[in-house]
């Protein structure tokens, strides 16, 4: 509430941080700190006091006192009284996260512009002279670019600059009783914004962004990081306008930002002691070295929201790498120009170069498995071994041991696990081809399967599950397939059963005011159906199992088990979708609800199912009677009780 007189409360931001930064920790229950109870007091006495600000008048000019304390953007609006100032509004607003990590003269800035906003809306045009401690001007045009991102420099533009309405003078003097004072001549600023940005928050005190006149080696960096054959590759380059200094890869995967930032380290590394000028052709490694590292590296490498900086490693490095040189500049040039003077050819021969190292460093590591066994000295074959040596036709070597005519060495048995093991865990390849024993693939097999490696990295080769087939009946309704399908609610139907006998394609849909549904043609031998929540339920499955139905559940990743109910499914819904000439008929509740929507001609192979789909059957099984029926000879004498059912007009068979 109070927030609603901060135009008549001077300095109304200053006093109430402390609050807000209570209501941070907890908004439920308040812990008060010293500093937040001296704050709510003294704005309890800021309410209390009579505002003491008069009526803005826009046919006189207005001036504007801007200040920037703690993150917050001070200002009083006031106009000519006699020979004072009186206020007439008093401004208080908080920075932005990102403002408020900037340099002071940098934060002075971004206040002048939230203040003269405001002021806008009581001047309405009217001529409005901003007094500051800052070159606003200055500080805008020579160290935005470094520290404002493009949109927000524009819009700094904006306010400041492309309106005549105000006119920004630079004083010395920052307390607001000096400001509303009758004192006319107002003294210039006591320091110079640029030289103080460039000394505090610069990598070093005399780094500069022009060339040094009297430098002895001029030198151009630039890195490269591109993606070939699916893997990202990057290298770096230092260079002049006709040698190359140094030009290295860098381990795959690594971005374009770090690989400039590689180059710009190297090149101070290389100038150690020496006088250099460096061009780089990265805004981002400029900006670092000229402007955020020094500001990054005193918050501990952390973001204006408190959260860590990519590269930090690679940026600190940075930072001391450019303390080596005796006396070096820093500047940025435009890439890949297309240009006959020192520049746009340095830049170049150091682009191509910092390419050409990423691709060299594409290295290639194979595993060559030796030619040679390590055997011992001597073979010792038991009477086995020697009837293999006989059965194969093997020699005897003058090392004693027995050779294949394929060059295939025979090992004794007792050496075998040893030997294939040792092989093994050389590559983790098959060492068949080298050697014949007993019992070889055993061995083999036992080892690998034993092998850590090549369990996790090996693909496992299983049997494949067989599909199961979908069983058809032998005469019609004995096998039915099953599925409900949701359709838009009417008259308190909202879901359509739809069944098809597996034998004759018979199809069977109509409307349902619940996915729970009773049978119309008596009891089947077999009922298939998807694993819809409605079929697998513990009702459904134990009035099935009652009712002796065996209940077939197709599996979820085979959907063309349920392929021949779901055709007819997706058939039904489009043509009730298309708006046929006959629609779903719905009848008053008790009677059967037929669909007749289409003419169904069906030959199967068999020749025997050729009908069309007509009226509603007369055959009617109340729900009531068969949830209370105790057996199932009562269910089979009420189904033969009512005889063969009544297909008017249309016969079964032709």
């Amino acid at each position: 509430m109070t927030s609603w007189c901060r135009l008549w409360i001077y300095n109304y931001g200053l006093l109430v941080k402390p609050l807000y930064e209570l209501l941070k920790n907890s908004q439920t229950q308040l812990t008060w700190t010293d500093e937040a109870k001296r704050a709510f007091k003294e704005l309890k006495l800021e309410l209390m006091r009579a505002p003491a600000l008069g009526l803005p008048g826009i046919t006189k000019p207005f001036w504007l006192f801007s200040n920037e304390r703690q993150g917050v953007a001070l200002g009083i609006l006031a106009q000519r009284l006699g020979p004072y100032k009186r206020a007439v509004a008093y401004f208080s607003k908080q920075l932005d996260e990102v403002s408020k990590g900037w340099p002071g003269c940098l934060r002075a800035v971004a206040a002048v512009v939230l203040i003269v906003q405001e002021a806008r809306k009581f001047t309405l045009g009217q001529k409005m002279v901003v007094h500051t401690s800052h070159a606003v001007t200055s500080v805008l045009e020579q160290k935005g670019g470094h520290w404002l991102s493009p949109s927000r420099f524009l819009k700094y533009q904006a306010v400041l600059m492309e309106q005549d309405d105000i006119e920004i003078v630079t004083s010395a003097v920052i307390n607001p009783a000096s400001f509303l004072s009758n004192k006319q001549e107002m003294k210039t600023a006591v320091h110079d914004c640029i030289e103080t940005i460039e000394t505090v928050y610069a990598s070093r005190p005399d780094l500069k962004d022009e060339p040094l006149e009297e430098a002895d080696h001029t030198w151009y960096t630039d890195g490269s990081s591109f993606v070939k054959n699916g893997v990202r590759m990057a290298g770096y380059a230092v260079t002049t306008t006709d040698q190359v200094l140094e030009a290295k890869s860098l381990p795959k995967g690594t971005s374009a930002q770090r690989a400039e930032i590689v180059a710009l380290v190297r090149a101070p590394e290389l100038a150690k002691g020496l006088h250099v000028n460096i061009w780089t052709d990265s805004k981002y490694a400029f900006g670092v070295v000229h402007a955020h590292g020094a500001i990054w590296k005193e918050r501990g490498l952390l973001t204006a929201q408190g959260k860590g900086i990519k590269h930090a490693d690679i940026i600190l490095r940075l930072l001391e790498a450019v303390q080596l040189p005796s006396a070096v500049a820093i500047m940025h040039c435009k890439g890949h120009q297309k240009g006959n003077a020192d520049r746009e050819v340095g830049d170049k021969l150091a682009d191509y170069e910092a390419r050409q190292a990423a691709e060299q460093g594409d290295e290639t590591l194979s595993l060559i498995p030796e030619k040679s066994l390590p055997l011992p000295e001597s073979s010792e074959y038991d009477e086995k071994d020697q009837k293999l040596i006989t059965d194969l036709e093997a020699k005897i070597g003058l090392s004693g041991w027995a050779v294949l005519k394929d060059n295939r060495i025979i090992i004794p048995f007792r050496l075998l696990w040893a030997l294939t093991k040792t092989e093994h865990d050389k590559t983790h390849w098959r060492t068949e081809e080298k050697i014949v024993a007993r019992n070889l693939f055993q061995t083999v097999k036992s080892v690998v399967d034993r092998c850590e490696a090549c369990l996790k990295n090996n693909p496992k080769v299983e049997n494949r599950v067989k599909f199961g087939s979908i069983g058809k009946g032998n005469v019609p309704d004995q096998n039915w397939q099953i599925d409900f399908s949701e359709l838009p609610r009417k008259g308190g139907y909202r879901y359509l059963l739809v069944l098809t006998d597996t034998y004759s394609g018979w199809p069977e849909a109509f409307p349902c005011r619940t996915n729970k549904a009773r049978e119309r043609f008596g009891v089947p031998e077999v009922t298939s159906s998807d694993r819809g929540p409605h079929f697998v339920s513990q009702a459904v499955q134990q009035a099935s199992k009652f009712l002796e139905i065996n209940w077939k559940l197709h599996t979820a990743y085979r959907p063309q088990a349920s392929g021949q109910v779901e055709k007819m499914k997706n058939t039904i819904e489009q043509n009730l979708a298309w708006g046929l000439d006959s629609p779903v008929h719905l009848f008053k509740p008790g009677d059967w609800v037929y669909v007749k929507i289409f003419q169904v001609i069906l030959l199967k192979r068999n020749g025997v199912a050729l009908f069309k789909f007509c009226s509603q059957p007369t055959l009617q099984l109340s729900l009531r009677s068969t949830l209370r029926g105790s057996t199932i000879r009562e269910l089979r004498k009420h189904l033969l009780d009512h005889g063969n059912l009544s297909l008017r007009d249309q016969p079964v068979l032709p």
